[in-house]
């Protein structure tokens, strides 16, 4: 009978007219014709399996009409509709659309925010590529490096190619040692003036070659010797041959760059379905496994758990996302980043089924609660994943079992922490 309706209404027949001559509800038929006429208006963009969707929904269609103009809204809508979905359910959908575009509007803002880290990095890069070919900086090395060109034995030359080292430290690019001396050494070089501790950086050549030029030849060259961190090992005589490896390293940084920035792009115009994806996924979370209790009890959990970050020295906040994850806690200091995953109940902790993924973002990952029975529970999750108790006021009691240090910790996450920080300072959100 539907399709004999819509056929009826595509023939230009009046709706009063169709009651009629079927026997059918004038109501029916005028809902009929709404949800006709919405199909045909997302039909314009829509694939064929998602129209087939659409069609399955009957006159429950009719509760997408709040965002009929919203495309990508009713795109990404349309590859959740399954069969069997209710008008109760649609109506839910399209009742939390403000906070699934303030989802997107939020991950919309941190997408932005990492552009600009990702183009003030490019173009930190670019700047020191400008100065690594400046004729001035050319030219001081030049200077510089003669002493050590200049000498005739090839073989002593050859060990100084391998003790002294290109570095680059606050915009600035210069000479330093490129191994480890032993300590005697290193104190002449420091007392004579040759070198200035902290960078190592060799500010009289002519002192640090007359000092080390005997120990040179006693310590093969100085091959056994480890090397120092963060700098660039020279193997040519002339300066410009010895900064070639420092450009061509920062051009490959500004490709990888580019292409975070691609990246980044990319999953900007995947936001609206991201956004409508963490909703639904709490939502399933929290409508099958959070309690009412839970309810009330996590985000004092939360607290409990950022208060113990705060005095314990750490940076903290709550419920930062990243990825297709939400952290309950995260705080970072100098050092180590930290997550704190808040549970309730044995339900919610037996349930979530992403918190081990957690550690490829952090150097420790602790669970914290204030029942006893997930904690005890909690210890046998991963032999890595830390257990924290607080107690029945939600404060600290006692560490469970420490977090081994996993190493992974995700510095891109520090700036959003401090973001997220300071509009919750300024919004109150």
């Amino acid at each position: 009978m539907r399709e004999k309706i819509i056929n009826l209404i595509e023939q230009g027949i009046s709706l009063k007219e169709i009651s009629e001559n079927l026997g059918v509800n004038y109501n029916t038929v005028r809902q009929i014709s709404v949800s006709n006429k919405l199909l045909k208006n997302f039909s314009e963009y829509l694939t064929n399996e998602q129209i087939e969707k659409m069609k399955s929904l009957g006159n429950n269609i009719r509760a997408l009409a709040p965002i009929k103009n919203d495309k990508d809204l009713i795109i990404t809508l349309a590859d959740y509709i399954y069969d069997g979905i209710t008008r109760k359910e649609i109506e839910e959908i399209v009742s939390s659309i403000d906070e699934i575009r303030e989802r997107k509007s939020n991950l919309i803002e941190n997408y932005d925010f990492e552009l600009s880290i990702i183009n003030e990095k490019i173009e930190y890069l670019n700047e020191q590529i400008k100065l690594i070919n400046s004729k001035d900086l050319i030219d001081l090395l030049t200077n510089q490096f003669r002493f050590i060109k200049d000498i005739e034995d090839k073989e002593i030359r050859k060990g100084y190619l391998n003790l002294i080292a290109i570095k680059v430290h606050y915009n600035r690019v210069f000479y330093a040692l490129g191994r480890r001396v032993n300590l005697n050494l290193w104190n002449k070089l420091r007392r004579a003036e040759a070198i200035i501790p902290g960078a190592n950086e060799i500010v009289d050549m002519e002192k640090f070659k007359e000092l080390t030029i005997n120990t040179i030849k006693r310590n093969n060259y100085y091959k056994d010797f480890e090397k120092e961190r963060n700098i660039v090992e020279i193997k040519h005589l002339t300066v410009e041959n010895q900064l070639k490896p420092l450009i061509e390293e920062n051009n490959n940084k500004i490709i990888e760059y580019k292409n975070k920035i691609e990246n980044v792009r990319k999953d900007i115009g995947k936001s609206t379905k991201k956004a409508i994806n963490n909703y639904f996924e709490e939502r399933e979370i929290r409508n099958k496994y959070i309690t009412k209790y839970d309810s009330i009890t996590h985000p004092k959990i939360q607290q409990g758990a950022a208060k113990w970050l705060y005095n314990s020295g750490y940076i903290s906040t709550i419920e930062l996302s990243k990825d297709k994850y939400k952290f309950d806690v995260i705080g970072y200091d100098d050092n180590t980043i930290i997550i704190m995953e808040a549970k309730a109940s044995l339900a919610d902790l037996k349930n979530d089924k992403k918190i081990i993924d957690y550690m490829n973002y952090c150097d420790k990952l602790y669970i914290v609660s204030n029942n006893y029975s997930v904690c005890d529970e909690a210890k046998n999750i991963d032999s890595r994943v830390g257990v924290i108790k607080l107690n029945d006021g939600f404060g600290f009691q006692e560490v469970i079992k420490e977090a081994e240090n996993l190493n992974n910790g995700d510095r891109s996450l520090v700036p959003y922490i401090n973001k997220k920080n300071s509009r919750k300072f300024i919004f109150g959100y």
